[in-house]
């Protein structure tokens, strides 16, 4: 499974920037755990420098980052302009030897355009800070807009959960080129296992949707296995040698009221 790390901006005591009683480390806490958590169905490891309103020091989050080695690290932040209500929406930082934050930025400013959160340049900056200059792993910095403009403000809030949802799955979709990163399996690694049926609960053209679906089977304790099948991924519960074992274990999960089908696998 990926593993990614999502840095908060600011905290505690580091306010960063406010606007009418509105302060930029709330804003930068809130959109990070909500696409935390959105990850984390998909299948991700995710972590968090910072899941509530404290002061970390600079220091201490790289040491963290380090220590969990990650495959992807996204920070989250906004800014201000120096003239109110300005509009401007999302702005990206990247740092990277090689192309995968891009990608991770690109992606995700396609997902918010389409959710009607504007976008605006990708940015490669040098190491020049501390945070980038002593990480080594693909690094996104999220820049959501201008806090002191109320137009940003009213679609950062109306839209809030799309916004999550458009970063969220633009970080996946960013993985999705390697299937094994999350869990996927090929069809051919199928071809002699220790049994002989299987049974099928979903089949899905997009991976997200089969992902999704593994959560919801594995939240009501059914554990499915993502089996790739050319441009479909099929999701596969248990394994059995008998026949009539597999027929038993199908009624149960038609009565859980999931669509089944019993296959052979060898």
């Amino acid at each position: 499974m990926p593993r990614v790390v999502l840095n908060p901006g600011h905290g505690g005591e580091i306010y960063g920037d406010i606007y009418d009683n509105r302060y930029e480390k709330d804003d930068n806490l809130r959109i990070a755990l909500a696409v935390g958590d959105i990850l984390t169905q998909y299948g991700f490891e995710v972590y968090y420098t910072r899941t509530s309103d404290v002061t970390v020091p600079t220091e201490e989050r790289i040491q963290f980052i380090n220590e969990i080695n990650p495959d992807l690290v996204v920070n989250f932040h906004r800014y201000s302009n120096p003239y109110k209500n300005f509009m401007k929406g999302a702005e990206t930082l990247i740092y990277d030897d090689g192309n995968f934050a891009r990608e991770v930025a690109e992606r995700i400013n396609e997902n918010l355009d389409l959710v009607g959160f504007p976008t605006g340049s990708i940015i490669e900056i040098q190491p020049g800070t501390a945070l980038f200059r002593d990480v080594d792993v693909p690094v996104v910095m999220e820049m959501l807009g201008f806090l002191n403009s109320e137009e940003v403000n009213l679609i950062f809030d109306t839209k809030f959960n799309e916004i999550a949802l458009a970063i969220a799955n633009g970080i996946y979709e960013a993985f999705q080129n390697d299937d094994k990163a999350i869990g996927v399996q090929e069809q051919e690694q199928e071809d002699k296992p220790d049994y002989r049926y299987r049974i099928q609960v979903g089949l899905f053209r997009s991976l997200k949707n089969a992902l999704q679906y593994q959560e919801q089977l594995r939240q009501n304790d059914f554990e499915a296995d993502i089996v790739r099948q050319g441009e479909f991924y099929a999701l596969h519960v248990g394994g059995f040698d008998d026949l009539d074992e597999a027929a038993v274990w199908e009624t149960v999960l038609r009565r859980a009221g999931y669509d089944t089908l019993v296959i052979s696998v060898q």
